[in-house]
């Protein structure tokens, strides 16, 4: 897992309005509230012109997706009737996944804050997994935000665990190169 530096996302977003182009947040895995902000960019303070949601918004039982834009970009897309169709999609024309205003899925969100319990339970499993860095050799690092948590495995450093280490890098290599 990959977690950028703090100042990654606003550096970024500063060079979109700089060079007048939208600054587009992809919260298909990380939005409503896996990493403890409803978003993940909320992390950084930063105001995208898109947001991208999808694997969250049905809770996984009906295949849905949503773009939300700042309002004078749905103007300019949709600002005419023979440009109603312009947005298409994996998921175009599905009505039951949209089908209500308030879908199950954002009323457990709401209703059991999961969004603050992603957060409290995240911290306190990131510590509990930081221990890790120096009781086992092999995890070299433990990051992430929210629920969404990485473990990075690396190289050891005793003798006995690099022999094996080094057997497992190359049948991994070996793997990937057969395909």
């Amino acid at each position: 897992m990959h977690v950028p530096a703090d100042d990654y996302l606003p550096q970024a977003l500063a060079l979109c309005r700089k060079h007048g182009t939208l600054f587009i947040a992809d919260e298909i895995q990380t939005g409503m509230g896996r990493t403890g902000k409803f978003l993940a960019c909320e992390h950084w303070g930063v105001d995208p012109d898109m947001v991208l949601l999808s694997k969250s918004l049905s809770g996984g039982f009906i295949p849905v997706g949503a773009v939300s834009t700042k309002q004078w970009i749905f103007v300019k897309l949709f600002d005419r009737m023979d440009r109603a169709m312009v947005h298409g999609s994996t998921f175009s024309k599905n009505d039951l996944g949209h089908g209500s205003r308030r879908s199950p899925t954002s009323g457990v969100i709401e209703d059991e804050k999961l969004v603050a319990r992603a957060a409290t339970l995240g911290d306190a499993i990131l510590d509990d997994f930081r221990a890790f860095r120096d009781k086992y050799e092999l995890v070299k690092d433990v990051r992430g935000k929210g629920l969404m948590i990485g473990i990075e495995f690396g190289a050891p450093r005793s003798l006995a665990l690099k022999a094996a280490w080094g057997l497992l890098e190359t049948a991994a290599a070996r793997a990937c190169s057969a395909r």
